[in-house]
């Protein structure tokens, strides 16, 4: 087994590890790290194995192999688009599905590619006006990453507070439900209202991670009668913003 076949065993080792690692782990920082693989270079190095088997690794190819993995996060992104919501796990799964199958081309071409001597790879003398380009690019970068976990943090794309509001089958009787999705622990304000008076509030309910709240509520309602029930839900302490927001028409046929 020549040192192209290692070479690509080996990439094919750390993606299925960075897989597990990006998907598993809880420390958020740990799975960026893995992640940060799967977008900015191993794909790409995968791939550029798979189509030229015999080139050496120098810095040209590793430059290279970090624009094609981004070109191919974005293809993937492209593609989920299409077939269904962009989470990371779908991310996670097609980047690293995309690394084996090139990885697996690249063995297939590598085992009849004659083995050649390594190269060492040498460090480019840089000029006073490339080192500080070099320099301005990296402060870039790392501004840009900076900017973005604010965002990120600030706007959380998967966090969320899920409201319900179901009827009795008896009539006269709901029940409403709420369930914490956010990142924190976070404590609520309920207010039920009928026809647009406020009937019953419940204050301060504090809801960990992942738990949810129900009760019934028996409310005046007459099955021959039209009625509109609505629950208002506010995070505690800014009870001038409706958080979550459902209502239910009772007593007629229209949704």
């Amino acid at each position: 087994m020549n040192a192209r076949v290692n070479d690509v065993c080996a990439v094919a080792l750390v993606t299925v590890v960075s897989v597990v690692c990006a998907m598993t782990l809880p420390s958020t920082w740990l799975r960026m790290l893995a992640g940060l693989l799967l977008v900015c270079f191993l794909p790409g190095h995968a791939i550029l194995r798979a189509l030229h088997a015999g080139r050496q690794i120098d810095l040209t190819a590793i430059v290279f192999a970090g624009g094609l993995s981004i070109a191919a996060t974005i293809l993937c992104g492209l593609a989920l688009n299409l077939v269904g919501p962009l989470t990371p796990a779908r991310w996670t799964i097609a980047l690293g599905a995309i690394t084996l199958a090139a990885c697996g081309i690249a063995y297939a071409r590598g085992r009849r590619v004659p083995a050649a001597p390594r190269a060492p790879i040498g460090l480019p003398t840089l000029r006073v006006g490339q080192a500080l380009m070099l320099v301005c690019s990296g402060a870039i970068v790392a501004a840009t990453v900076m900017w973005m976990r604010h965002d990120l943090l600030a706007h959380p794309e998967f966090a969320y507070t899920e409201l319900w509001m179901t009827p009795d089958a008896r009539g006269g009787a709901i029940t409403i439900g709420f369930r914490n999705a956010e990142r924190l622990p976070t404590a609520y304000d309920l207010e039920v209202a009928l026809d647009g008076g406020i009937v019953a509030v419940r204050r301060s309910v504090a809801l960990r991670v992942g738990e949810s709240w129900t009760s019934d509520f028996a409310l005046p309602m007459r099955n021959d009668e039209t009625h509109i029930a609505e629950a208002r839900l506010f995070r505690r302490g800014d009870d001038r913003l409706v958080y979550r927001r459902v209502w239910l028409k009772t007593g007629s046929q229209e949704p």
